[in-house]
C-alpha cells in the first residue's frame, strides 16, 4: 500500500475542497493507505480535530499561502509514494518546481472552469504525473489545449452521500424557519466573490419579483468580501433594489469554516428551486446537493454546469463575455432578463419544476460517493505502480522552516 500526502483545504472546515477531500482521505485510509495532510487554512482552534491522520499546519507566512515553503520538509521527513493535490491549477503551481519533485508520483485533482486556459497553466500540468478533472468539459480543455501529458488525462466526477443529503419533510423545515408553505422560494449557496456574480442575481430577481408576495430569496453567503475574495458588501447591493423584504440572509459561521453538511441539507429543503447567476464552475458541488434534496436548478449554459443540471432545471445563456482574473480568463456573463424568464417559469409552472426535480434526485442517486470512489480506488493504484518505476532519489536534508501556527484572525 501507499503512502500518500494530500495537499489542499483542511477537512476541519466545511468549503466545497474540504468536503470532497474528507471524502477521500478516508476512503484512501480504508483501501489500506497511509495518509497526511498539508491542510490549507488549518488554523490554530482546530489542532485537537476528529480525524484519524496527521494534518500539518501553514504557518502563513512563512510556510507561503499553499504551504509551499513547509512541502520539502514534509516530504523529506514523511517520504510519501504519492502527492495527491486538489485546488486550481495556480494553486499548485510551486509543486513542479519544489527541491523533492523527483521523489513522489504527483495525482492532480483538479477545476477546470474556462477555456483557453493560461500558458502558464498548460505548463504546469504537463509537469503532472497524473492530472485528473472533475468535469467533461474540463477534460475537453486540457485535451484540446494541452500538447503532452504524462499519462492521459482523466475525468473522475465529484459525488455526494445522499444519506446525508436527501428529500426532506418541507412543511417540517419550514416551519421551524417560520416560512409559509404557500412561498416560492429560491436558494443560492456559495461564496460572496466576483466569479458568483451575485448582483446579477439580484438584479434578476428583482426583475421577477415585481407584483409578487409570494416569492422570497435565500442567500447562504458571507455578506461583505469574504475573507478578501473580492465580492461585495451585499447588504448595500441589496439596498438598491425594491426587494429587502423578500431576501433571506443566512444566520451562518466564518465564510472560512462554514455550516455543518447538516444544516445545508435543511437548508436545500426549504428550497422551491436552486440558482445561482455564476460565470462558471469547475463542477458545482451546490447544484448537486440540491439536486439530491429533490431541488432542481438554473445555471448558465457553461463549463461543468450544464453536465449537472441539463433536463434537471433550466440553463441560461451568456449575454456577454469579459476577462476576469490575473490571468485573463475568458468568462461569461449570465443574461439578467433570461434569467429572471426561468425563474418566472419555475414559478408558473409546478408540474414542470416537480419533474425537474424528480430528474435531478435520480441523477443525484447515480452520482452517490459509494458509485464515484472506485474510479479513485483505480486511480491510486496507477499511481503507486507508476511510482514503482521511479528510480531513487537522494533528498538534501532542506532549511528547516517553522511550522508553528500563529493567530490568524478571522
Amino acid at each position: 500500500m501507499s503512502r500518500i500526502l494530500v495537499v489542499g483545504e483542511t477537512p476541519v472546515i466545511n468549503s466545497g475542497f474540504a468536503n470532497v477531500l474528507r471524502r477521500l482521505n478516508q476512503y484512501f485510509i480504508d483501501q489500506g493507505h497511509e495518509v497526511q495532510q498539508l491542510g490549507w487554512c488549518h488554523l490554530p482552534h482546530m489542532e485537537h480535530h476528529k480525524f484519524p491522520y496527521f494534518i500539518h499546519p501553514i504557518n502563513f507566512p512563512k510556510g507561503g499561502y499553499y504551504g509551499q515553503e513547509l512541502f520539502d520538509g514534509i516530504v523529506y521527513d514523511y517520504k510519501p509514494d504519492i502527492v495527491f493535490s486538489l485546488g486550481d491549477v495556480y494553486m499548485v503551481d510551486w509543486i513542479p518546481k519544489a527541491k523533492t519533485r523527483n521523489s513522489f508520483t504527483w495525482v492532480s485533482y483538479m477545476p477546470i472552469d474556462s477555456a483557453p486556459i493560461p500558458k502558464s497553466w498548460v505548463k504546469t500540468i504537463e509537469e503532472m504525473d497524473f492530472p485528473v478533472t472533475y468535469s467533461k468539459f474540463g477534460e475537453d480543455v486540457i485535451k484540446r489545449q494541452v500538447p503532452y501529458t504524462r499519462n492521459d488525462v482523466r475525468m473522475i466526477y465529484h459525488g455526494v452521500d445522499t444519506k446525508t443529503f436527501y428529500p426532506s419533510d418541507r412543511t417540517e423545515i419550514r416551519g421551524k424557519n417560520k416560512i409559509a408553505l404557500d412561498k416560492f422560494i429560491l436558494l443560492y449557496v456559495g461564496v460572496n466573490s466576483v466569479r458568483k456574480q451575485i448582483p446579477r442575481l439580484l438584479e434578476a430577481f428583482d426583475i421577477f419579483a415585481k407584483e409578487k408576495e409570494d416569492v422570497l430569496l435565500w442567500l447562504h453567503t458571507s455578506l461583505s468580501h469574504n475573507a478578501g475574495k473580492e465580492g461585495w458588501f451585499l447588504r448595500d447591493v441589496i439596498n438598491q433594489y425594491n426587494i429587502i423584504n423578500k431576501i433571506i440572509l443566512s444566520k451562518q459561521a466564518s465564510p472560512v469554516a462554514g455550516v455543518s453538511e447538516e444544516t445545508m441539507r435543511m437548508t436545500y429543503n426549504v428550497a422551491d428551486v436552486f440558482v445561482s447567476a455564476t460565470q462558471c464552475e469547475g463542477f458545482g458541488l451546490p447544484f448537486l446537493e440540491a439536486a439530491a434534496c429533490g431541488v432542481p436548478s438554473i445555471g448558465v449554459n457553461y463549463s461543468a454546469i450544464p453536465e449537472l443540471i441539463k433536463d434537471r432545471g433550466a440553463v441560461v445563456p451568456a449575454s456577454d463575455w469579459i476577462l476576469h482574473t490575473p490571468y485573463g480568463m475568458r468568462r461569461p456573463l449570465i443574461d439578467i432578463r433570461e434569467l429572471s424568464k426561468k425563474m418566472s417559469f419555475m414559478y408558473h409552472n409546478k408540474n414542470h419544476r416537480e419533474q425537474m426535480g424528480n430528474n435531478a434526485l435520480e441523477f443525484a442517486l447515480t452520482m452517490d460517493w459509494e458509485k464515484i470512489l472506485p474510479s479513485f480506488k483505480k486511480l491510486i493504484e496507477d499511481a503507486s505502480n507508476y511510482n514503482e518505476h521511479k528510480p531513487s532519489i537522494n533528498i538534501e536534508k532542506p532549511v528547516k522552516v517553522d511550522r508553528a501556527i500563529e493567530s490568524v484572525e478571522i
